[in-house]
């Protein structure tokens, strides 16, 4: 099947970004304090997706990793022990992927190059789908149904994804005055030096493209997570994330409405 223009546009994209951070993740080992410390960062919203994780036992699990990058995180479940499949639309992305693989001895991991709508799996062939940051980046009611079909019966889905209530978004972040003016002052102070890593067709997941997540599950349970921008407050990262993370707590159900992350788990039905 030929690429959509979107998927086209991810390729180009990637291939200049495989470039530019191919060193940092080809030449590194991933960190794996996040699997074995004691000390857990409750507050931050990817150690606590990861302390979820550990609950699980994946030991002679077959998972996949759609949209996989560089591999940090079908590594990281490689070592917990699982069977370990990633893919991603770049070839370029894989290339360096495979490198970091070899680099480094990392075993138990097959990596392909995919898309995430259509891809060349067996029906009923995983135990875990484990998204992280990738269904911005997709069509999302063709990835899950791909999903549906290559896990196997009760299989389940575990995701750590951005994420925007509708209300937000349209009212507050792309109304006129955040888009052409704040943003514009801000950016340079958010992102400082750092690349700005936004391709052209991504955004973060709304309340509707959400409940297609949950539709596909019978159990189904989420978390929100940051409803202030961390990025703004980059020298005092604990301090914002820990009164996020209150924050949210606090407020329970209202947090969707302004959460900027949302986590999930739920067993497919079929």
């Amino acid at each position: 099947m030929d690429p959509t223009d979107r998927q086209k546009r991810e390729i180009e994209y990637h291939k200049h970004h495989a470039n530019v951070v191919f060193k940092k993740n080809v030449e590194n080992p991933v960190d794996t304090d996040i699997l074995s410390s004691d000390n857990r960062k409750w507050w931050n919203h990817y150690w606590n997706f990861y302390t979820k994780l550990l609950d699980h036992d994946f030991s002679g699990k077959r998972i996949l990793v759609p949209g996989c990058g560089f591999c940090k995180d079908a590594i990281l479940l490689s070592l917990m022990g699982a069977e370990v499949y990633g893919f991603d639309i770049s070839p370029d992305v894989i290339e360096g992927a495979k490198k970091r693989i070899e680099n480094f001895g990392y075993t138990g991991l097959h990596l392909s190059v995919q898309p995430s709508e259509n891809t060349d799996y067996p029906d009923d062939f995983f135990d875990y789908v484990i998204f992280v940051d990738i269904l911005h980046h997709v069509d999302i009611p063709a990835t899950l149904k791909e999903t549906v079909r290559i896990l196997k019966p009760g299989g389940t889905i575990i995701g750590n994804e951005l994420y925007s209530h509708s209300f937000l978004e349209k009212k507050v972040r792309n109304s006129w005055f955040v888009r052409n003016i704040l943003y514009k002052l801000l950016r340079d102070f958010v992102y400082r030096d750092k690349i700005i890593y936004i391709t052209p067709d991504e955004h973060k997941i709304d309340e509707t493209e959400f409940s297609y997540i949950s539709d596909v599950c019978t159990e189904f349970d989420q978390e929100y997570f940051y409803i202030l921008s961390t990025r703004l407050f980059p020298d005092s990262i604990v301090w914002a994330t820990k009164l996020d993370r209150f924050l949210c707590k606090g407020l329970m159900g209202a947090s969707k409405y302004l959460a900027a992350r949302v986590a999930f788990e739920g067993t497919i039905k079929k």
